[in-house]
């Protein structure tokens, strides 16, 4: 019946709301600013309860608040040199170079500066840490997925290389979002398929947060496992020593040597045996890792992270021509660069390609 109803209006000449329609009309007539927009996506995607909260005073516009007071204080600076530009002869009364260039280290770098920190904790609690479990063919990966997802994800079969893609899903552990990620077994192969699924497995391990190194203490250790295990070394991981329920074919002497600078739990992912206790050392991993888990007051997004290093290398600039008595052009040039980079942020200086894409990733409407 709804789709038939919806069918008439359409004949009548209506049309299916574009994706992001509805938050795009209220960005472009005013209501909202582009950073309170995005939030909109971020607010439905956030993978914690921290990262709604950080997320609802963007859309609040406790991040656009951030923006405004430095482009007013860039505008403010920029007044001045503006004027001693105009009356060269009064320069020096108008625009002090020393008192002028610890101002803009004052009230402009070292405030972009504190956001493009931020990043970091919205990272965190707004998209999750990055978490990969990694290992050998057949050491249980997928079960121990499953077992921390608490349900059937992952397809789990005593065949080699059954897991050829990533698949993700995300857990919270103790209020700690994870984006966990089940990948296929390493080791060589010439499958063309499953080479390329181990070859995106190793792509994204450079690029995750946290590993999960897995370890079959069932069967002997070979090149495969100590590949991953030296790969994992330049990463903050946790060494994972399966099956437990079965008897263990790693001596003494083989355990400690391969889990030296690792934390280590034994688990059973078969039985789930050691799994409350891998939950608790994750987050002691995590708690003691370099990973910022405070939570700032502002999400800036990857868009925005750029949009501030670009302006924080135009005022450093700024700030550096002034100490070195540049011309008070150059020195207006540079400030004007970083006001327009955070224009970028807020949507005053932001291009159409740049606005379609934010609104594509929303769904219908919306």
């Amino acid at each position: 019946l709804l789709s038939r109803i919806l069918q008439i209006v359409l004949d009548q000449g209506a049309r299916l709301a574009r994706p992001g329609e509805f938050t795009l009309r209220a960005f472009l007539n005013g209501r909202i600013d582009l950073t309170q927009a995005e939030a909109v996506i971020d607010l439905i995607n956030s993978k914690s309860e921290r990262g709604l909260v950080m997320v609802s005073k963007q859309m609040q516009g406790a991040f656009r608040n951030e923006i405004f007071g430095l482009r007013q204080d860039v505008m403010d600076i920029l007044a001045h040199a503006e004027v001693a530009i105009d009356f060269p002869e009064e320069g020096a009364n108008i625009f002090s170079r020393k008192e002028a260039a610890n101002l803009i280290k004052k009230r402009l770098v070292k405030p972009v500066e504190t956001l493009i920190k931020a990043h970091a904790g919205r990272r965190i609690w707004v998209d999750g840490i990055s978490t990969m479990i990694v290992g050998r063919v057949n050491a249980g990966k997928s079960s121990l997925f499953n077992r921390l997802l608490t349900e059937q994800r992952a397809i789990v079969t005593p065949i080699p290389g059954t897991t050829r893609d990533i698949i993700e899903s995300t857990v919270n552990i103790d209020g700690i979002p994870l984006r966990l990620m089940d990948t296929a077994g390493l080791r060589d192969v010439k499958n063309e398929v499953e080479r390329a699924g181990i070859s995106f497995t190793e792509k994204k391990m450079t690029e995750a947060d946290f590993l999960l190194v897995v370890i079959d203490q069932h069967r002997p250790l070979n090149q495969d496992d100590l590949d991953i295990i030296a790969r994992s070394r330049e990463k903050k991981a946790l060494m994972v020593m399966n099956k437990i329920d079965l008897p263990s074919k790693l001596s003494h002497n083989e355990k400690e040597e391969i889990s030296s600078g690792f934390s280590v739990v034994e688990v059973s992912a078969l039985t789930g045996k050691g799994l409350d206790r891998l939950r608790k050392t994750v987050v002691e991993c995590l708690l003691t890792a370099d990973v910022e888990l405070t939570t700032p007051n502002v999400a800036p997004n990857l868009r925005h992270r750029q949009a501030l290093m670009d302006a924080s290398e135009f005022f450093k600039n700024a700030a550096y021509n002034t100490e070195k008595d540049a011309p008070l052009e150059i020195v207006s040039l540079e400030l004007k660069g970083g006001l327009d980079a955070l224009g970028d942020i807020i949507g005053e200086t932001t291009g159409e390609e740049v606005l379609d894409s934010i609104f594509s990733q929303f769904c219908l409407g919306k």
